[in-house]
């Protein structure tokens, strides 16, 4: 066996089984509960047992789990093994609750000793920005790729803890940073925008960057032109908006057109999409631009190739029910096939903040 993904509920008497069976040969091993229910294996009233169970894999090199049940013991097995291991930690929803450190700072310490030891850290549908600033972001964690994805439940009074936020992981991860995804349906303003270009300045090991929010469209226009002066070195880029007012997504789609030649020359893995919000076009029920490496997937262009095709049949009143976008889906398909990865922006559009970053 090389990979096992086990739910909390089944207990340590399974995780026991596996290892009597595979305990040698294991390389991944995912403990992950989605449901933030520590009652089966209540880990904190018994770490040592469960650490105890870990370490009967001696030969893992890729650990994925809940937040919530890491312990010191285990973070210090993880430092003296010696042994390259990929740490990935996932922090659910659930975990809203945090007065104080569930590890301390010595153990975290003692693994960021290990230059083996990568740090993968996943926040979830964050509720209390500050607690996780104060209480899981130590800056001893020696943290080489951070996912904050959902900060949906958070008002516009929060932007102030989100800047200190991003603050926070520059100031304590800058040395260490490969990978930031942030993905966040607030409303962001210039000063959330010049945090995060903060943030990539103070991260000079930063190569992959995802990006999910309503940021301004010239946003785009100040990475690339950061990237030109080699202030930040970006392998990676992926950005995504969903957009409600029509006009602003015709500004972002003409930053995307205008930028795509200096994409390429950068020769950059990127991946750039906008749509707006149903009925704001009268051709489809929306409207979209995909850019990548391969080119631009654009829906003006569609409907210019489908008015084409429709005069042409027009005496016969014919359509083309097999007109294709560039992609190859059908014209009448939305491109975006997993919705619940775009966050629909906000209607306030007056909360808008016009952009005035310095390069």
């Amino acid at each position: 066996m090389r990979q096992a993904m086990l739910d909390f509920k089944t207990g340590m008497g399974v995780l026991d089984a596996i290892a009597t069976a595979s305990g040698n040969t294991l390389l991944r091993l995912g403990l992950e509960d989605f449901f933030g229910d520590d009652i089966v294996l209540n880990v904190p009233s018994m770490p040592e047992r469960f650490t105890q169970g870990i370490m009967k894999f001696p030969n893992l090199n890729d650990l994925t789990i809940n937040y919530e049940y890491l312990t010191d013991s285990l973070l210090q097995w993880l430092a003296q093994t010696g042994k390259k291991k990929s740490v990935q930690l996932n922090v659910v929803s659930w975990l809203t609750n945090i007065p104080v450190p569930i590890v301390s700072r010595h153990a975290w310490a003692q693994v960021a000793t290990q230059s083996d030891v990568r740090v993968y850290l996943i926040l979830q549908n964050i509720r209390s920005i500050r607690e996780v600033t104060d209480a899981i972001l130590l800056p001893e964690i020696p943290l080489h790729r951070l996912d904050i994805v959902g900060i949906a439940a958070l008002g516009n009074d929060n932007v102030q803890d989100i800047i200190l936020m991003l603050q926070h992981i520059g100031d304590c991860y800058g040395k260490t940073l490969s990978g930031f995804r942030l993905w966040s349906d607030n409303d962001v303003c210039e000063e959330i925008e010049e945090s995060i270009l903060q943030l990539l300045r103070k991260t000079p090991q930063l190569t992959y960057l995802d990006l999910h929010m309503d940021v301004q469209a010239q946003f785009l226009g100040i990475l690339c032109t950061l990237q030109t002066k080699k202030s930040i070195h970006l392998k990676t880029l992926r950005m995504a908006r969903s957009l409600t007012d029509f006009v602003e997504f015709e500004g972002f789609r003409h930053e995307v057109r205008t930028w795509f030649p200096v994409l390429k020359e950068l020769n950059l893995d990127f991946h750039i999409r906008a749509e707006s919000a149903p009925n704001h076009s009268a051709w489809n029920e929306y409207v979209f631009i995909i850019a990548d490496v391969a080119g631009i997937v654009d829906s003006a262009e569609d409907k210019f190739q489908a008015e084409d095709t429709f005069s042409d049949s027009s005496n016969n009143n014919i359509t083309n029910p097999n007109l294709r976008t560039p992609s190859g889906s059908s014209m009448f398909e939305s491109p975006f096939r997993d919705t619940s990865l775009y966050y629909s922006g906000s209607e306030d559009n007056s909360k808008k903040c016009e952009l005035k970053s310095k390069l």
